[in-house]
């Protein structure tokens, strides 16, 4: 049987640390680019939730959370910072308590390179 998962394909994941924007009142905000990809996946995950649920069923805390990325490039990504995206979404759309170590491990569980229109990334629980 496959593992139940939650798949957010279609986009690119961008990273949040190395795209933030200084406002001109001195506010620092995501870039364009973060704030349209949480846009995007905003709703796969409100629809994905029930999955989730049924995912964590009897599964102690920490949650430990792998992250299986289909990256859009060769480029070089920092884990943690893409990941960061995804956990902040996961939290504000209640599938996180909170996205400290108490609540919740990340784990790569690998990358390949695909299109642009494949790429994105799928959550599963171990």
């Amino acid at each position: 049987m496959m593992k139940q998962q939650i798949r957010l394909i279609g986009q690119n994941v961008p990273s949040k640390k190395n795209s933030k924007i200084i406002t001109k009142s001195k506010r620092v905000i995501s870039s364009k680019l973060v704030q349209y990809y949480e846009r995007w996946a905003t709703p796969l995950l409100k629809q994905q939730l029930p999955t989730w649920q049924e995912m964590i069923q009897n599964k102690p805390l920490p949650l430990k959370v792998s992250f299986y990325f289909y990256r859009d490039s060769k480029r070089k990504w920092d884990f943690v910072n893409i990941v960061q995206v995804i956990a902040d979404l996961m939290q504000k759309e209640g599938y996180l308590n909170d996205d400290d170590t108490k609540n919740f491990i990340p784990l790569y569980a690998g990358e390949e390179v695909t299109n642009k229109k494949e790429a994105g990334v799928i959550i599963t629980i171990e």
